[in-house]
């Protein structure tokens, strides 16, 4: 599960980037891929088995014209949902397929989205 994790997570950088450079921001895929790994292994210190991957919303909050403090107001909102235990009381009234379609919808959208503005080679 190692290798396959790490491929989505490569996969899903890669996507975010050229997300960003759709939006008009240029950032370096290596760097990008080496801060996720950084932050992978500051997660792991603290117990996390989940690995790390840039924010793939990057051109909807660009219009929006959000800045660092909506990535910081996000994490700090969902904090307490998490750590007082209302998530398990969400994920237990809502229905888990009804969880599922929209996480394959919002998946196959992005996806579809980064494959219309990467430009095609063959």
């Amino acid at each position: 599960t190692l290798l396959s994790t790490a491929i989505a997570i490569a996969i899903g950088t890669i996507q975010c980037v050229e997300s960003a450079k759709r939006a008009g921001d240029f950032y370096p895929t290596h760097e990008t891929m080496f801060v996720d790994g950084i932050g992978t292994l500051i997660a792991t210190f603290f117990g996390s088995i989940l690995s790390m991957t840039a924010y793939i919303g990057q051109p909807a909050m660009k219009k929006m014209s959000a800045k660092q403090a909506y990535s910081l107001i996000n994490g700090f909102s969902y904090l307490p949902l998490c750590f007082l235990g209302v998530s398990s009381v969400l994920i237990s009234v809502i229905a888990v397929v009804a969880i599922n379609s929209v996480v394959i919808f919002i998946g196959l959208v992005i996806c579809s989205d980064t494959l219309a503005i990467t430009p095609q080679q063959h």
